[in-house]
């Protein structure tokens, strides 16, 4: 889906920082943790969105076929396998509550 209003990075990065924001909160997922992470994640959607014309995820490259990048349009079709497999996506952006609560637990322990 491509995007004719995110036409400088800076607009970009609002557009999928707003839709990433979204989906955590509507969705069944929530961000990782780790604020970096997120940035860094959000830059290369962005990046991606300025480049190619849509917010692809960014951990999977963009092939040029439009058949097989729209797969990669994030949140990614895979993302729920890998998040059910996992706790989270291949790139780290979404999470889900279980791990969140796993991570603390562990954070918890060794702080204890």
């Amino acid at each position: 889906m491509a995007d004719k209003h995110a036409r400088t990075l800076e607009e970009a990065l609002a557009d999928v920082t707003a839709r990433v924001h979204r989906y955590a909160e509507h969705g069944p997922y929530r961000l990782f943790p780790d604020d970096v992470v997120i940035s860094n994640l959000l830059a290369k959607m962005a990046r991606n969105l300025v480049e190619h014309g849509a917010a692809y995820c960014p951990c999977r490259p963009v092939t040029g076929d439009p058949a097989r990048d729209r797969l990669n349009l994030c949140p990614c079709r895979v993302h729920h396998k890998e998040i059910a497999r996992d706790g989270h996506c291949e790139c780290r952006l979404y999470v889900s509550e279980d791990y969140l609560r796993q991570r603390e637990a562990a954070r918890a322990e060794q702080e204890g």
